[in-house]
């Protein structure tokens, strides 16, 4: 078997949680320098590796980017003798497209397809949570420690049970996350298990948290009003094709079915016939907070009843979350700052997350796919301007120019995330 392809035996059923499975072949035979152990690793062709040194694969999150893995052993003293067993695994070179997945590491014998126990007596797997707030044990999970960054993570068994010359090879596998209650953050601002809501978490909407305030700001008239601690977007999917079936833009002009739920729609804003209130007051917040009260001078502002399915804000308004518990009329079209916040978060600009000041950029990012935004698109804001000639343009982010920032016309459509205060 070639060292880097997946053996027939093993590829994985389509409906599979894991959704690329790559082995690691690995040999019995084990050599001691004074302290330190060289246990190679045969790869089947003729040539070999040493525990410590790398191997570079593929994963599905990763796509064309090599990660880089190196497991490692440990000599364990006992009384009468002492043998190598294998201690721990690291992962690195991991690109942005991982953020937010879980990797499950496995070993196994020569021949056997039942993966061995490796640590804490009787565990075969360890699943590892690549979260944008640094690599975390994974749901379940105990025996281990894992540290690491942005790019990288080292697994660590506190009582590893694998002798190093039983492990043939090791798989490691990437999939969606399985949330823990630890995880999930309650609309006061803490979690679950206690702490402040952090950045990449899951709010109380069911949403990934994108924006995080100790301080409370506010959201007027949203359900958390004067005590607002974070933001959170919608989940891919959010729109599922049976209620928003086609991209639409002027005047209700259908520009094609969509055929997938986990690309954003294409709505429009609004037609620009703004009644009730002069067009210059009419959703111009920008600022962190301002995106429920946007979408309700919209609603409230804009003439219904001929293709109303056009409208954004309309989508948005009736998504009820995903927490299993509704927040329908909850969701809105961010404001043009927490858009911004929202894009800095999908393109891996984590740094500069909480800095309103500072714009969201192509340059020295990438979008990471886990969250299904496009890289090719427009995405509006509810943030409104008025222009010279009267015409009302939307704020909106080019996600494939920069500078990011800019207006079009308000009754002309574009694709849209729903945003959530809490």
């Amino acid at each position: 078997m070639s060292f880097a392809n997946i053996e027939k035996g093993e590829r994985l059923q389509r409906n599979s949680l894991w959704s690329k499975f790559i082995p690691m072949a690995f040999i019995a035979a084990v050599t001691v320098f004074g302290s330190t152990l060289a246990a190679n690793i045969n790869l089947g062709s003729g040539s070999s590796l040493e525990f410590g040194q790398g191997i570079q694969l593929t994963t599905a999150c990763s796509g064309n980017t090599a990660l880089k893995i190196t497991p490692q052993a440990k000599f364990v003293n006992v009384q009468g003798g002492g043998a190598f067993y294998f201690k721990s695994v690291t992962v690195s070179n991991i690109p942005l497209g991982c953020q937010g997945s879980d990797f499950i590491l496995n070993a196994y014998g020569e021949t056997s397809a039942v993966a061995l126990s490796i640590f804490d007596v009787s565990a075969k797997g360890a699943i590892v949570y690549h979260s944008s707030n640094g690599p975390q044990v994974g749901a379940g999970m105990s025996g281990m420690t894992v540290s690491g960054g942005s790019d990288s993570f080292t697994v660590t068994f506190t009582n590893p049970v694998a002798l190093a010359n039983t492990v043939y090879r090791i798989t490691i596998q990437s999939g969606a996350h399985a949330t823990t209650a630890s995880e999930i953050c309650g609309s006061n601002g803490l979690r679950a298990s206690g702490g402040a809501c952090r950045v990449g978490d899951i709010g109380s909407g069911g949403g990934t948290i994108f924006y995080v305030s100790s301080n409370a700001f506010t959201a007027a008239g949203s359900s958390c009003n004067t005590n607002c601690h974070y933001l959170e977007f919608a989940p891919k999917g959010w729109a599922p094709l049976t209620d928003w079936p086609n991209d639409i833009s002027y005047n209700g002009q259908i520009l094609g079915a969509r055929t997938d739920a986990n690309v954003d729609p294409i709505l429009v804003w609004s037609d620009g016939n703004f009644t009730n209130n002069a067009r210059s007051t009419i959703a111009v917040g920008t600022a962190i907070g301002t995106g429920f009260s946007n979408t309700q001078q919209i609603k409230n502002n804009t003439p219904l009843g001929v293709h109303d399915e056009r409208f954004a804000f309309i989508a948005a308004l009736a998504y009820a979350g995903n927490s299993g518990t509704s927040t329908q009329g909850e969701w809105f079209l961010p404001s043009l700052l927490e858009l911004n916040e929202m894009c800095k978060f999908v393109r891996g600009q984590t740094s500069d997350l909480g800095d309103t000041t500072i714009e969201c950029t192509r340059t020295g990012t990438s979008l990471n796919p886990v969250y299904g935004l496009s890289s090719t698109a427009l995405y509006m804001s509810s943030t409104y301007g008025l222009q010279a000639d009267g015409q009302v343009d939307g704020y909106f982010l080019d996600t494939h120019a920069n500078p990011m920032r800019n207006l079009y016309y308000a009754n002309y459509g574009n694709k849209f995330r729903p945003v959530r205060v809490s």
